[in-house]
């Protein structure tokens, strides 16, 4: 990875940079096979292409372009799987309208979660604080261009790059390396989140046992590396508080925004 782009990569980066891949004669004699190549280009690219080849102005204009456009940026799933708000839109606008309008809301919905986020960083948050926040972010569509470039940032709370790595994994499927390394990049790897909880006194199979208090430190890395079992713990605490034999309260979350303790 160099400079601040993310670990992820665009298939064909920009055929206006890359004249000897295929020649513009070829995509209009061949038009199905530019329709499978230009979604793959930066939006830019796409716009320029049909800004300076009236050849190719149809192609790039096209509904079919547009829709895969809007499909890889905001949402890998087929057509079918897309919000049928954006369906009906699509049909009744056009993808390309669908696409800006989309682009010019997202800073809006994200801002939201800023918002919601704000909280000063040496209290501690309950379940019931966080869970929540979850839920709003699963409701965005977003790419992990998006994700990396609003959630994994330094400067940010350490809930919000927690909510960015949360949709990275769960919502878009991104692998754990890819992840690790664009914390590292994003000096975000080593920030902490301390876990406590309390497995209250109870007698069991006659034997008493002791209220136990526990605190686990983890980093962000950590917990990445965990496969995101600290939001398994936080889930499954606050909707069915007994694990096993034992029940488990005062779950609280305390974040630290630098990387030290």
């Amino acid at each position: 990875m160099a400079g601040t782009n993310p670990s992820y990569s665009h298939v064909g980066a920009s055929l206006v940079q890359r004249d000897a891949f295929i020649s513009q004669q070829s995509l209009i004699e061949h038009p199905a096979v530019s329709i499978c190549l230009l979604p793959f280009l930066d939006v830019w690219d796409v716009l320029s292409l049909g800004s300076c080849s009236k050849s190719l102005r149809g192609i790039c204009e096209s509904e079919e372009t547009w829709k895969l456009l809007y499909m890889r940026r905001f949402d890998p799933l087929t057509l079918d799987e897309l919000p049928k708000y954006y369906q009906a839109s699509a049909y009744a606008k056009g993808w390309k309208t669908v696409y800006i309008t989309k682009y010019m809301n997202l800073p809006a919905g994200i801002s939201a979660i800023y918002i919601k986020c704000h909280h000063p960083m040496d209290g501690d948050f309950y379940p019931n604080h966080i869970l929540p926040k979850i839920e709003y972010v699963k409701r965005l569509i977003l790419s992990y261009e998006d994700v990396y470039f609003f959630f994994i940032r330094k400067e940010l709370s350490v809930l919000i790059n927690l909510l960015g790595l949360y949709y990275a994994f769960f919502c878009l499927g991104v692998s754990v390396e890819d992840i690790n390394k664009d914390m590292v990049t994003r000096n975000v790897a080593d920030k902490k989140v301390t876990l406590n909880w309390c497995w209250p006194s109870k007698h069991w199979n006659g034997f008493y046992m002791q209220e136990e208090k526990c605190t686990k430190v983890f980093s962000l890395k950590e917990i990445v590396e965990r496969g995101m079992s600290f939001f398994y713990f936080l889930k499954y605490a606050s909707k069915c508080p007994e694990f096993g034999r034992h029940e488990v309260t005062e779950v609280t979350v305390r974040f630290h925004q630098n990387d030290h303790l």
